[in-house]
């Protein structure tokens, strides 16, 4: 697993929903102000249901789209308002002495040491994510073993990884009726953290740290809005096997039916407007 691969999963993800809300809201604007936007996807659905006859088809395709897209807005809006709720509640907990030391530690002014008993490592942020460990984590972790942590999470934040698995919740939560969509951020979370894995290793110089960090945490159990993520994220299974066998080729399981259906809703929409194209 490459950062190749998972840029690849980004890009599919990006390019598949944003022609798809692209044309939704396109159609919206064209049906409020009477411009003629030319070839749309859902004004084609609409010409086709007015040629069948059966205009009430108009009504529905029409709360699909709104629905679609006030359900865009409104995701986009609760999580801001998490992220947000988060960032507070870290401001009210930081250990400004703590936080300072490892900052200077690292020469960064990313990190952020927060009072909690649960032992924790997250990045959290769209813009320029922050690093957020609790003080519990130096109750279950040595030195190297935090060091490692702190590793995985710098390449979370130089990624933007946070703003990415939002980006890619946002699109398989929205268009639904794309399953592909869920399989791809699926995908992207687990070559996220292997590739993190894979940088924390590289930098410590140690893969026995990052392994036996990730076991202790295994049971830390974390509540995960879409805006941050966090050490013990991932498939675990993906991670431990990487870690012994860094060599190995993990298996992907291709996602042959969603794919397919995914492909078919896009087959039909295109034999839709062939048909449209000799009216």
């Amino acid at each position: 697993m490459t950062r190749t691969y998972a840029n690849c999963l980004l890009l599919i993800s990006i390019l598949i929903s944003g022609s798809i809300l692209i044309q939704m809201i396109w159609y919206i604007y064209s049906l409020t102000s009477n411009f003629d936007v030319g070839f749309n996807l859902f004004q084609a659905c609409q010409a086709l249901f007015e040629m069948f006859g059966v205009p009430f088809l108009e009504y529905i395709l029409l709360a699909f789209v709104v629905f679609t897209i006030l359900h865009c807005l409104w995701f986009c809006t609760m999580q801001i308002k998490k992220l947000h709720n988060l960032k507070n509640k870290i401001n009210c907990l930081v250990k400004d002495e703590l936080s300072i030391e490892w900052n200077k530690r690292y020469e960064t002014n990313r990190i952020q040491v927060v009072q909690s008993e649960q032992p924790f490592a997250i990045t959290i942020g769209l813009i320029r994510p922050k690093i957020v460990l609790s003080t519990g984590l130096w109750e279950i972790l040595s030195d190297e073993e935090i060091e490692s942590v702190i590793y995985h999470e710098f390449h979370h934040s130089f990624q933007l990884d946070p703003g990415k698995t939002f980006l890619m919740e946002l699109f398989a939560k929205v268009l639904w009726f794309l399953p592909i969509l869920k399989w791809l951020a699926q995908q992207y979370s687990i070559v996220r953290e292997v590739l993190a894995d894979n940088y924390a290793i590289e930098k410590s110089g140690q893969r026995m740290h990052i392994s036996s960090a990730l076991l202790k945490m295994i049971n830390s159990k974390q509540i995960k809005p879409a805006n941050f993520v966090s050490f013990a994220d991932g498939s675990i299974n993906y991670r431990i096997q990487n870690m012994i066998e860094p060599n190995s080729r993990n298996r992907i399981k291709w996602p042959f039916l969603n794919a397919a259906a995914s492909l078919s809703i896009f087959i039909l929409l295109n034999t839709i407007f062939a048909q449209l194209l000799h009216y």
